[in-house]
């Protein structure tokens, strides 16, 4: 498709509805005061005929130029962000368009049309169970969200999104963790609030008023295999093995420039973080620290020329950190902090500062939202989005960096930030904290 194109005609239709409602003294504007679209009435059919063909051309435009991910992501986060103003159907078609991917997901109907060539709602029936009602029902609304095709009446083919999810078990465990599990815990926030309030707990979220447990999410998924192996195929999809050097914070600080020194990985799961770093810089020891059973399931997989320098340590980061005065330490939080409330972030920090000596530091990788009116709504509302998630499934939430110094002073006074980044290639941002002498 030619972008160029798509781009005149989003043009030329924009220009007529300005024309038309210029000659109404009528505008479109984000107020709640605003009166909205023009009516369907026949006085407004060329408006309306412009609208059409520009919101065609608008969507078409915005599904070529997002990756497959950011196309799964915006599909469930638009569910948070309805747009109130007269006329606006997006948010419940969303809600619709996540029920129909469950089905697709639950009952694999990507993987009953053949990669290549076509079907028909006959043949899939045959192969899934159900009848030719409910499969065209359900893949007609997915095509008109690019999630399969169908090039004429009865003759299905596979889309770029429909085929991911017949051919790659990582994408199909994305799609899961979002679609199966975070939007249905999205879907419960309500609950929890009716239940429990602005609550800070990590046991009283969506998830637990959606799935009935007073258990934390990363509890949860260890009792629950589903939604383990959704998790783990999902963020593997994320950061697929060739890509992780380069979305990990891997360069995200001067690491050469604080060796020798040994970096506790705080939260490390199985220590991808810290591997990578190992095996990248020589004079840096590590201590990987998470609950006892990650901790063994790393050491399984830790490779045999770093076991020397790299070590696991079962730890509750809650608990006091260990110091060493013969060594500097580094102390790394990457992507924990937006996993808990301020109260709880505020304890991790404050069981690391009594280890800290002159020149320690504590490095946060993690996501820095921009301040409210600072960057634009499309860019906005993902770190928006993600902090919905956060507090959904863990009462936690993305930070901006007056957020982030707000906490920092909560839990020690004595912190400071030596420096704030946002590397393009990293998606996240650094924080560098120092602990200023007594």
């Amino acid at each position: 498709m030619d972008l160029i194109r798509l781009s005149e005609t989003v043009q030329q239709s924009a220009q007529h509805m300005s024309d038309f409602l210029a000659q109404r003294h009528w505008s479109l504007s984000f107020d709640p005061a605003s009166s909205g679209i023009p009516s369907l009435s026949a006085e407004n059919e060329s408006f309306h005929r412009a609208r059409d063909i520009l919101l065609e051309a608008a969507s078409t435009l915005l599904q070529l130029c997002m990756s497959s991910e950011e196309t799964i992501l915006d599909l469930s986060f638009q569910l948070y962000h309805p747009e109130r103003r007269q006329g606006d159907l997006r948010l419940p078609i969303q809600a619709l368009t996540a029920s129909a991917l469950r089905i697709a997901y639950n009952f694999n109907l990507a993987q009953a049309v053949p990669l290549s060539g076509h079907t028909t709602y006959t043949a899939l029936a045959e192969n899934t169970g159900f009848d030719t009602d409910t499969l065209s029902r359900t893949i007609r609304h997915l095509v008109s969200n690019a999630f399969f095709r169908e090039l004429a009446p009865d003759r299905i083919v596979h889309s770029r999104l429909s085929y991911l999810m017949a051919t790659d078990e990582k994408f199909r465990g994305f799609v899961g963790l979002y679609f199966e599990h975070a939007f249905v815990w999205s879907v419960h926030i309500t609950d929890a609030l009716a239940k429990w309030g602005s609550s800070e707990e990590p046991t009283e979220t969506g998830l637990n008023a959606a799935e009935g447990t007073r258990a934390t999410f990363w509890e949860f998924m260890e009792q629950n295999e589903r939604v383990r192996k959704n998790f783990l195929d999902g963020f593997a999809y994320l950061a697929p093995a060739d890509l992780g050097i380069r979305r990990l914070p891997l360069n995200g600080s001067d690491w050469a420039a604080v060796a020798p020194a040994t970096v506790i990985d705080i939260g490390g799961h199985t220590g991808g973080i810290s591997i990578g770093l190992a095996q990248r810089f020589p004079d840096l020891d590590f201590v990987i620290q998470d609950l006892e059973h990650i901790c063994r399931r790393g050491e399984k997989t830790l490779p045999a020329t770093l076991g020397r320098r790299v070590r696991f340590q079962a730890h509750d980061m809650f608990e006091q950190q260990p110091g060493d005065p013969s060594k500097t330490i580094i102390f790394l939080l990457c992507k924990v902090l937006h996993d808990w409330s301020d109260k709880y972030a505020c304890r991790i920090l404050q069981a690391i500062t009594p280890a800290m000596k002159p020149g320690d530091r504590i490095i946060i990788f993690d996501k820095v939202a921009p301040e409210a009116g600072t960057t634009s709504v499309f860019k906005g509302k993902f770190l928006r989005a993600a902090d919905m998630q956060m507090w959904a499934t863990f009462n936690g939430r993305e930070r901006t960096a007056s957020d982030f110094k707000a906490l920092i002073t909560m839990a020690d006074r004595r912190l400071r930030i030596c420096g704030i980044s946002s590397p393009m290639e990293m998606g996240m941002s650094r924080l560098v904290l120092s602990l200023d002498e007594e």
